[in-house]
């Protein structure tokens, strides 16, 4: 059985990992930070959830106001969907 690579395809490392160590609840951006043991918070912002939220393997909690000081994100079906295809693929 052959299995067939989602359409999401994560444009770099960090966006790959940023997919494989969420879960499907909504979560802050230091919860995510949090989970890789990262400090710098602009950095963060620019090299994981940015290029996340661009590719579409992000949504926003409050997408009409990117800036809400409870803003949160969760994976988007496509990442769901790829982080499913990545599991069975590296078992």
């Amino acid at each position: 059985m052959s299995q067939v690579c989602p359409k999401l395809v994560p444009s770099s490392s960090q966006v790959e990992e940023l997919i494989i160590r969420i879960n499907k609840d909504y979560l802050s951006i230091d919860d995510i930070m949090n989970l890789f043991g990262l400090k710098n918070r602009t950095r963060f912002r620019k090299e994981y959830i940015t290029p996340a939220l661009a590719e579409g393997a992000l949504e926003m909690k409050y997408p009409n106001t990117p800036r809400h000081p409870r803003q949160q994100y969760r994976m988007t079906e496509l990442a769901k969907t790829w982080k499913e295809w990545y599991e069975k693929k590296n078992k």
